[in-house]
C-alpha cells in the first residue's frame, strides 16, 4: 500500500479513474431488525429479533483535479461513467484488506467547484450491514465437512449430473432435478441453470436448510452428482 489510502469499487481503483478519497470514511455497525410488538395493557413494546441487519450507508468524498479548466464538467462526468457507472457491486478499502461490502445502490452528491480545476463530490454506497471475506467470493469443491470460523453464511452451490440429486446439509435434505448444472444461490432464494434460466421448481426444500451454521458443517450428495461451494463468509 505504501502509505497510500484507496478505494476500490467493482475492480477499479479510484486513482485509476482521476480521483481521490479526502479522508477515510466512518463506517457505522449494522442495527438488529426487529418486529415490534404492541401488547395492550403493557408498558411500552416487545421486540423480536428478525435475525437480520439493517443496511449501512458508507460516505466517502472524493475529489479529482482536472488538466484544464474547460475538461473539468466533463472530467466529472467520465468519473461517473468508468468508476461509478454500476449502481451495485463490491466496495473494497486498502486499509482493510481482505474484506469487501456488498453495495447495493449508489447516491452521488453534488461537484462543488473549489477552484478553477479542483472538484469534490460525496458519494453514499448504501452496503449490506456484513462485511464478506473475499477468501469466501471463491468456488472451490465440496467435501464432506466445512468449518464456518464466522457467522451464519448464505452460501452458493453448483451442482452437476443428471437427474435427482439429493443434497444433505447437516443432516436436514434438500433434492434438485439438475438435468446437466443447476446453481442454487441461497442468498438470493433463486435457482438458475448453466444457460442463466430461472429453474426454481427444479428444487425441493428450503433454501435456509442450506446455510451454513458456525462451527463445522456437515455434507453428503447423492452418488453421480459433484458438487461446488462458494461459501460467502461474512461477519460484522
Amino acid at each position: 500500500m505504501n502509505g497510500v489510502y484507496y478505494t476500490i469499487y467493482n475492480n477499479i481503483r479510484d486513482r485509476d479513474a482521476g480521483v481521490k478519497p479526502v479522508s477515510r470514511p466512518n463506517i457505522p455497525t449494522a442495527g438488529q431488525e426487529y418486529d415490534e410488538i404492541k401488547v395492550p395493557g403493557r408498558d411500552g413494546n416487545l421486540y423480536r429479533k428478525k435475525g437480520t441487519l439493517k443496511d449501512i450507508p458508507i460516505e466517502i468524498t472524493y475529489n479529482f483535479l482536472s488538466d484544464d479548466p474547460e475538461d473539468w464538467a466533463e472530467d466529472f462526468r467520465s468519473i461517473k461513467r468508468r468508476f461509478l457507472k454500476e449502481s451495485t457491486g463490491m466496495l473494497m478499502f486498502s486499509d482493510d484488506p481482505g474484506y469487501y461490502y456488498k453495495v447495493k445502490k449508489i447516491d452521488i452528491g453534488t461537484n462543488e467547484r473549489l477552484a478553477k480545476r479542483i472538484g469534490k463530490f460525496q458519494v453514499t454506497f448504501t452496503c449490506e450491514g456484513y462485511m464478506y471475506l473475499i477468501e469466501g467470493a471463491e468456488t472451490r469443491n465440496l467435501s464432506d465437512t466445512l468449518y464456518n470460523a464466522f457467522e451464519e453464511c448464505k452460501p452458493v452451490y453448483e451442482i452437476a449430473g443428471d437427474g435427482v440429486c439429493t443434497l444433505t446439509v447437516n443432516g436436514t435434505e434438500v433434492t434438485a432435478n439438475i438435468g446437466g448444472k443447476l446453481v442454487i444461490d441461497t442468498g438470493l432464494k433463486l435457482c438458475y441453470t448453466a444457460l442463466k434460466e430461472t429453474a426454481n421448481r427444479r428444487l425441493t426444500g428450503y433454501y435456509e436448510d442450506l446455510y451454513l451454521k458456525e462451527g463445522e458443517n456437515t455434507f453428503s450428495v447423492s452418488p453421480g452428482f459433484t458438487v461446488k461451494i462458494k461459501p460467502n463468509w461474512r461477519c460484522r
